[in-house]
């Protein structure tokens, strides 16, 4: 049961993802979030995302329990009868091992991923099998008490080590659990069994990740020479055909309404450039074409650079490989692991509920323990030009996000050390342990630096 202005997860399987709008009206996709009901009644992440499509309203009355179903229905209930107040989505994805990752469980859609496909879990064809989890994190004692939240990682490695401390514990003092694992058929070390199939499935996709990543380095450097001649013999070439800039197209360059080339953003388009741009040249007896001068000044071997571009295509559709099959084996992972997050889930809550004076029980099992009184909110920030700033009480597990055009400094606590997290301009940053204080620093000397994050009231 969940009631209004609870904080839960809602979780979906079958490689489906959630869809969830940005301010900006760009959209993101994630497996599990944490969410809240805002002040209208929708269902949205701790950063304030809506769902996409809205998943409908409930009423803003603590008192009446809300429930979702594994098709996505949600439901509150008016006596004597419960109430359908909406539906949330599913969205597959053709190629998801190829969407670009924005971190901390967040993707976007990409031109390899394919468009989102969108329907009702458990519709049928590919959403057959999809279905939606949502698990209470509060334990509402009554009107004059204290509400205490359970806080769920949603990494990996986090919801791993949760289960081995859940696992110590119940070692220790069998009797808290013991009723609950019976009721529900849970046994740990078949929980932990599994868990270790799951390692292996998460260790393979780690290590495929790697080796995507120094394949995109290798790319990068097996492009920089190449791009840098063409560069250099269309800029060059760009002078000889002034003002005439359209005979740039026999060359297979493109040329904005003005003056502007319009490079290539591929390996693929890069590679096809040279070949085009080699192919006009050798229409010109050798030694004469217009270019013929630079490509001698600066010792350019347009041939030789071609063969560097296509072991630079090779290397980028073996990145592509590795990427896909790292996916594919975060996929089979999330097929074991996902049924243990469930478990969790539910012993999380039972633990809370086991001892009403005491909800700090569920922290001796590795939960965190939330007792503010009131949901979490989001605060917009401003760091000075060359300054910093310290905010406190954010909420674990919530994203740090900088606003600008360039990067920020970020360090936990109140200092400011030698090794500062850098976040990209427009990035974010998930704060864990060890965040619920930071400091922020803006190395801008012209523009004040805003940010946002999640806060404690």
């Amino acid at each position: 049961m969940i009631v209004f202005d609870s904080v839960f997860q809602i979780s979906i399987t079958s490689g489906a993802f959630l869809c969830l709008k940005l301010p900006d009206d760009s959209l993101l996709h994630s497996r599990r979030r944490t969410f809240v009901f805002n002040e209208a009644g929708q269902i949205v992440t701790l950063e304030d995302y809506p769902l996409e499509p809205n998943a409908g309203t409930v009423p803003a009355n603590i008192g009446k329990p809300i429930r979702i179903s594994v098709t996505g229905v949600v439901e509150v209930f008016e006596s004597p009868a419960w109430v359908v107040a909406g539906q949330i989505m599913a969205t597959l994805f053709e190629h998801p091992e190829l969407l670009t990752n924005m971190g901390n469980g967040y993707f976007a859609e990409s031109v390899g991923s394919g468009p989102a496909q969108t329907d009702f879990p458990g519709s049928g064809g590919d959403f057959t099998t999809v279905q939606t989890f949502y698990f209470n994190s509060y334990n509402q004692i009554n009107q004059t008490k204290t509400m205490s939240r359970i806080n769920i990682p949603i990494t990996y490695s986090d919801e791993r080590e949760l289960l081995i401390n859940v696992d110590k514990q119940n070692t220790l003092t069998p009797i808290k659990l013991a009723s609950y694992l019976t009721e529900q058929s849970i046994d740990l070390s078949d929980l932990l069994a599994k868990g270790l199939l799951a390692d292996v499935q998460d260790s393979l996709s780690k290590s495929l990740k790697r080796d995507a990543e120094k394949l995109t380095k290798k790319v990068d450097l097996l492009l920089k020479i190449p791009v840098m001649h063409l560069r250099g013999a269309i800029q060059n070439l760009k002078t000889v055909v002034r003002p005439e800039y359209r005979k740039l197209g026999d060359w297979g360059v493109t040329v904005d309404n003005i003056s502007k080339v319009v490079y290539p953003s591929t390996v693929g388009g890069w590679y096809d450039l040279l070949e085009n741009f080699i192919a006009k040249r050798d229409t010109y007896p050798v030694g004469t074409s217009p270019v013929q001068a630079y490509l001698d000044n600066n010792n350019v071997d347009l041939d030789a650079d071609l063969v560097i571009l296509g072991n630079a295509k090779t290397a980028q559709a073996d990145q592509q490989k590795a990427m896909r099959d790292s996916e594919t084996a975060t996929t089979q992972r999330n097929v074991l692991w996902d049924p243990i997050v469930e478990h969790l889930h539910g012993i999380g809550s039972y633990l809370v509920t086991l001892d009403l004076e005491n909800p700090q029980l569920a922290g001796d099992y590795g939960y965190n323990i939330d007792h503010s009184k009131q949901k979490p909110k989001k605060r917009t920030s401003k760091c000075p030009i060359e300054g910093s700033i310290t905010v406190q009480a954010i909420v674990f597990d919530s994203l740090f996000v900088n606003l600008m055009d360039f990067p920020v400094h970020v360090f936990p606590g109140r200092l400011i050390t030698d090794t500062p997290i850098v976040v990209p301009a427009h990035g974010t940053l998930a704060m864990k342990k060890g965040f619920s204080r930071i400091t922020v620093y803006n190395p801008s000397a012209t523009v004040v630096a805003k940010f946002t994050t999640m806060f404690h009231p």
